[in-house]
């Protein structure tokens, strides 16, 4: 709380005790419900009040601070974990905000490398294209939670097992290549593919990347 009244919450279906503050670990990414309720004297006994009922989204590797103040949610901060050396973007990396944690990595530091789709979401993923009936619609959800999330090598070659046709496989590879941490593993993807020809055009591929 930002006044610093002490609080307690309920998070997705959880009670916390009261404190002035809290610290939550190894939360899922993705969207949580929260309901903050503050306790106080009144008169002949203590009397309970909910000062924020709504949700509060967590991204994958980094750590949220927020604070509630008038029935209202802020996240102060949003920390990435893991400092490296690549630029984040809009388009599935997310900048440190230098608020008051700046200096948790040092002054200097205020690049991150990428994180994978957590195994909660790719589960639901592999469910989501399990479901499809035809190819054309799993590589559109593929290619859809593609375009703002990044995979492991071995994350991409349980999606290309859910693809029955060998242009199919050889098509997402490429389009997902980019989008991989570990590229360096890239070429163990050769076993997904029953054609040395896709094999060869997927090499020819990364190399020309």
């Amino acid at each position: 709380m930002l006044n610093r009244s002490q609080f307690s919450f309920n998070l997705d279906g959880m009670n916390y005790p009261i404190a002035q503050s809290q610290h939550l670990e190894n939360l899922r990414p993705g969207k949580h419900f929260l309901s903050v309720s503050t306790t106080q004297w009144r008169h002949h006994g203590f009397v309970t009040k909910v000062v924020y009922r709504g949700s509060v989204y967590i991204e994958p590797c980094t750590e949220t601070f927020i604070s509630i103040t008038n029935g209202a949610l802020l996240v102060d901060n949003v920390v990435a974990l893991y400092p490296q050396n690549n630029h984040w973007n809009s388009n599935g990396f997310a900048h440190q905000q230098n608020h008051n944690y700046q200096g948790q990595y040092g002054a200097n530091t205020n690049q991150y490398a990428p994180c994978e789709m957590s195994d909660y979401e790719f589960s639901n993923l592999l469910r989501s294209l399990n479901n499809a009936s035809f190819e054309s619609t799993k590589l559109s959800i593929a290619n859809t939670v593609l375009h703002n999330n990044f995979f492991t090598t071995n994350q991409v070659r349980q999606i290309l097992e859910q693809f029955s046709f060998e242009s199919t496989k050889l098509d997402f590879a490429k389009s997902a290549y980019s989008k991989t941490i570990d590229k360096n593993n890239y070429y163990s993807l050769s076993d997904s593919f029953s054609f040395n020809s896709s094999t060869i055009a997927l090499n020819n591929f990364i190399v020309s990347r």
